[in-house]
């Protein structure tokens, strides 16, 4: 299951973004390894404290009730839903987009 499937509001969307963006570049900067393989194995462990233990809390801080169809389509069907409502969803948004400014930058500015 991949795990942006689990996010089911845009600021869960937003959260589990900038955490993985967060991983990647904190990544690059603090470590690395002599090796490929030796990355790949850090990386691995590293995503699973920094990206699936939040998105493990954030599925288990649910209730546990079913999902009542008829709201969840009249949200879709305003076709706002997209807009961030509150502050928090405005700075994780900027947060976003400034990390994919810099995953389009990174490779421009490394290549030889």
């Amino acid at each position: 299951l991949p795990l942006f499937f689990l996010a089911r509001t845009l600021r869960e969307s937003l959260a589990l973004a900038v955490l993985t963006h967060l991983l990647f570049f904190g990544f690059i900067a603090f470590s690395g390894g002599p090796t490929f393989d030796a990355y790949a194995a850090a990386l691995g462990r590293a995503s699973i404290l920094v990206v699936y233990l939040p998105a493990l809390a954030a599925v288990l801080a649910r209730p546990n009730v079913g999902d009542d169809l008829a709201q969840s389509s009249d949200l879709r069907r305003s076709g706002l839903e997209w807009i961030p409502a509150t502050r928090a969803d405005a700075w994780l948004s900027l947060a976003l987009m400034v990390g994919a400014a810099f995953l389009f930058w990174l490779p421009l500015a490394t290549r030889r």
